[in-house]
């Protein structure tokens, strides 16, 4: 039991600490293909360290001086820094927009286009203008276009900014497949940062969107079909659930808590409406706006896990002792709490959509379907598991159990304290 527990215990101490899913720590790429006067363009969005990650690749440490185009070094302790060099992209606007375009392969009909790069801006993460939208992705040039003077005074880091680029496809009309990919190297992203592709294809009567997840060195398909829009989300919810940590342990002390019994239907089926409801009642911003609600979240999610956990305890309890949770006493708890949980991908959710209402209903209901079956695939691994354990003897489903809910309270403790600094810290922040 013992050893069983310190493997297990060890397998889960290589992998990094739960992500937050509240992507503040996060990248995203944002595409738009649209028509206009001259043609099929392509608006996109582009994180500074992902514009240059040729010049990143090459570095064998953090000493090393990079030379690039556009941008100029300073230096703190030694160790090099580098802005954008506002002075050098004004006064080629046309090589800064080669530059960026350089990145990207574009196909189409089997033959690679030779994109004509067009408008560019840039600025910080901080004070960015919102590209979620074809509307917003035209302000946000319009607004650069307008304001140059302002950002040519500014100093932003290439770590911080966010680069904007028009490029013109001549010769692709509105009903081809256009595929795109990054010609760049992947490079490694710092720890707890995830990098989002967000596409979206306004070229049909309404908008499609696809996401991946990565630096887009495999190429995405955009033909306008909502089947693929809608298997993209589907993929995203499966993605997202698990690489959430603690929501694939929350769900393993579920189905340690039900176990080979009716139990598991009523636990999913409460997890499964809970979650539904403030997913989509949190991707519309019905939620509190409030800085202090996704950390509030979080600490409350790893909380459920610890409850949950519970839960699978008592579960083992003999049943005359009339401890024991009934299915529907289970349905209550798990759909209270899966309110919680669906609280915090919402805010995944709502920051893709970002209240596009003409795609965010099919989106919705595939990201949810996603998650749901990802869910459905740990229920399955975990009663697998304890099958197999069954066949090594009478005792091992129940070690099994134990062990698994004790690596579950280890993790569920480790992220409660650490959550409960940051909610403290957010709260004696505003109280001074």
């Amino acid at each position: 039991m013992f050893r069983l527990f310190v493997l297990v215990v060890s397998i889960f101490l290589s992998i990094s600490v739960a992500e937050a899913h509240f992507l503040n720590d996060a990248r995203t790429r944002i595409v738009h293909i649209s028509e206009s006067d001259e043609g099929t363009r392509l608006l996109i969005r582009i994180p500074g360290p992902i514009a240059y990650a040729q010049a990143l690749a090459a570095r064998t440490g953090p000493t090393d001086i990079v030379d690039a185009p556009f941008l100029k070094r300073t230096y703190s302790q030694g160790v090099p820094f580098y802005l954008l060099d506002a002075e050098a992209i004004e006064s080629d606007a046309k090589g800064f927009a080669a530059f960026l375009a350089s990145g990207y392969e574009v196909q189409s009909k089997g033959q690679i286009l030779k994109g004509v790069p067009g408008r560019v801006g840039y600025t910080s993460s901080e004070q960015r203008q919102h590209f979620s939208t074809l509307q917003e992705a035209e302000e946000a040039f319009e607004y650069f276009a307008g304001n140059k003077s302002e950002w040519r005074q500014q100093e932003i880091f290439i770590s911080d900014a966010v680069l904007d680029l028009e490029l013109k496809l001549p010769g692709v009309a509105a009903g081809d497949t256009v595929t795109l990919r990054s010609v760049l190297p992947e490079i490694r992203l710092p720890v707890g940062t995830v990098l989002e592709n967000i596409l979206m294809d306004h070229r049909g009567m309404r908008s499609v969107t696809k996401i991946q997840t990565g630096q887009l060195v495999e190429p995405v398909q955009l033909s306008g079909s909502r089947l693929h829009g809608l298997a993209s989300f589907i993929w995203q919810g499966m993605v997202h659930i698990a690489i959430g940590l603690d929501h694939v342990l929350f769900v393993v002390c579920l189905a340690l808590a039900s176990g080979f019994s009716r139990g598991i239907l009523w636990s999913v089926t409460g997890l499964t409406l809970g979650h539904s409801v403030t997913l989509y009642m949190g991707s519309i911003g019905l939620a509190p706006q409030g800085d202090w609600f996704p950390p509030t979240v979080e600490f409350v999610i790893a909380l459920s896990i610890l409850l949950a956990a519970f839960l699978a305890i008592n579960q083992q309890r003999p049943s005359t002792t009339g401890t024991r949770s009934k299915g529907p006493v289970l349905f209550a708890i798990t759909a209270m709490i899966g309110l919680l949980h669906g609280y915090g991908f919402s805010f995944v959710f709502g920051e893709l959509m970002n209240g596009d209402a003409s795609r965010q209903v099919l989106a919705l209901l595939g990201f949810n379907i996603g998650v749901e079956l990802g869910q459905m695939v740990i229920v399955l691994l975990v009663l697998a598991g304890l099958w197999a354990a069954g066949l090594i003897g009478q005792i091992w489903p129940k070690r099994l159990n134990y062990a698994g809910l004790a690596i579950a309270c280890l993790f569920a403790g480790i992220w409660t304290i650490e959550r409960a600094g940051l909610v403290a810290e957010m709260v004696w922040a505003k109280a001074i």
